[in-house]
């Protein structure tokens, strides 16, 4: 008998006895007593599984029952992860949608592996810079209502200063002003209370998110928790883009109350002084610094500049290639001219330098461990390991290989005047774009794009998944055109 709800122990349910559970199965989506608990934990087939704490889970059911782990289309559980559209997808998706994107991968390799990732850490800081962000609005309006609060009181004191000065029509007159300032300060007051009720409800929902996020990563699945992060990212730039739009609203405008005396009071006493609200743009800098972002080059500065060691360059040195090296912060450079790669640390110092039997042109990083190299004489692509920079195997192509970059685990190869060549990880070919550049080419891919440089034509070409030019870049600042 399956269990019918999650207010008993499912496998006592399943005997017909109604135990309250005091745990929670993420992986069998069940509730367990404490005896249940023990043979859970002592089965080999379950005692790897994720459980928490009853409570914790009722907690977090509303919050889990928003993530989606099978496909609302086609009603079938999602089993692929696309990179090029950061998407999860089923079976019968990716042959409709992403037919021709590279690099699909197996969903749980690589969700078995996604909490290890930076990515958590990531929204973690997003979550920490949104409600920052919040807060500074709050502080802001805190503050601005204390100030034309303040200004309103410091102006009925100069107003008692000047009354004791003109006589008692001072009296009407600064009946007059507490009056109109008080409406002011009271209309403004209710905008400035309703603003700040909407504003600390939105903390109140981003922590509520935070939280149930974190207490996800600690009880959730990991598949739960990779999809979850996808929504999560998506609800945090929501909510950045909601509060930068408020932030644009006529009610956040910072207040200040102005009195103004008439200098020709004589002749007009009843118009002595008059206070009115003054708006302006809003001086909250909000933090939007871990948004990913593209940047217009023409303001593009260089922050750091390294002079690398000189003695790792000899006359007969031809620089055709140049990587780094993540998170190990170091740079590889392919020596053409010398036949050698060389390593450097971020601040110009050299590493080591590896000679090889024929010239390397292109080199790309492959991941943390591997860096990989093109050697066109020879026909072969070389996996190079970093740590001590030993050659971990070689691909032969029987094709003279140029330009390579790796990216999603597949490697794209310029074969000059015949094809850029996509290969896995293996060596095997997996799809090839026909080409007809003489020139040295380069390569780099992103997503379901490629893009090669020519450098006798001085030239950037965009190229979609089918291998159709969708732009071309071209000029005096593009010749001779090399890496990407």
């Amino acid at each position: 008998i399956p269990p019918t709800s999650n207010n008993y122990c499912g496998p006592c349910e399943t005997r017909l006895m109604t135990t309250a559970p005091k745990y929670w199965c993420n992986f069998c989506e069940e509730g367990l007593c404490a005896e249940c608990f023990e043979h859970h934990k002592a089965i080999k087939a379950s005692r790897s599984h994720i459980t928490v704490d009853f409570t914790t889970f009722m907690k977090l059911k509303p919050f889990i029952s928003t993530i989606d782990t099978e496909c609302k289309i086609h009603d079938l559980p999602f089993e692929l992860y696309c990179p090029n559209h950061e998407a999860t997808c089923c079976s019968f998706c990716a042959t409709m949608d992403h037919s021709t994107c590279f690099g699909l991968k197996s969903l749980p390799s690589v969700v078995a592996s996604f909490r290890k990732s930076d990515y958590l850490n990531y929204l973690d800081r997003r979550f920490d810079v949104l409600v920052n962000n919040i807060e500074k609005v709050i502080e802001n309006r805190v503050k601005n209502k204390e100030k034309i609060s303040n200004q309103s009181t410091k102006s009925r004191s100069d107003i008692q200063i000047l009354r004791k000065e003109i006589n008692k029509h001072l009296d009407n007159l600064e009946s007059q002003l507490a009056t109109k300032s008080d409406k002011i300060i009271q209309d403004e007051n209710e905008k400035l209370e309703n603003i700040l009720l909407r504003l600390e409800e939105k903390k109140s929902n981003v922590n509520d998110i935070k939280q149930n996020f974190s207490d996800l990563k600690i009880g959730g699945t990991n598949l739960q928790v990779f999809i979850s992060s996808r929504q999560i990212d998506k609800t945090i730039s929501e909510v950045n883009e909601s509060l930068n739009i408020e932030m644009t609203d006529e009610n956040m405008s910072e207040l200040s109350l102005e009195f103004k005396m008439n200098p020709d009071f004589e002749e007009t006493i009843n118009q002595l002084l008059n206070v009115h609200l003054n708006k302006e743009e809003s001086t909250v800098l909000l933090d939007f610094s871990t948004k990913l972002s593209c940047q217009d080059v023409t303001k593009v500065t260089a922050v750091h500049v390294t002079s690398f060691q000189k003695s790792a360059f000899k006359k007969t040195s031809n620089i055709t290639c140049i990587t780094s090296l993540h998170p190990r912060g170091k740079i590889v450079v392919a020596d053409y001219g010398s036949s050698s790669i060389s390593v450097f640390n971020l601040d110009g110092s050299l590493v080591t330098n590896v000679q090889f039997s024929s010239q390397p042109f292109g080199v790309t990083t492959v991941d943390e461990y591997r860096f990989a190299i093109s050697l066109p004489s020879t026909e072969s692509i070389k996996m190079i390991e970093t740590t001590e920079y030993t050659e971990l195997k070689e691909i032969k192509l029987k094709k003279p290989c140029w330009g390579i970059n790796c990216v999603n685990d597949l490697l794209f190869v310029a074969i000059r005047s015949t094809e850029i060549l996509v290969l896995d990880l293996a060596g095997n070919a997996v799809k090839t774009f026909p080409t007809n550049q003489n020139s040295s080419i380069y390569v780099h891919a992103f997503r379901d794009l490629h893009f090669r440089s020519d450098f006798e034509e001085g030239c950037v070409c965009c190229y979609n998944s089918t291998g159709n030019k969708l732009w071309q870049f071209k000029n005096e600042n593009t010749k001779g055109a090399r890496n990407m």
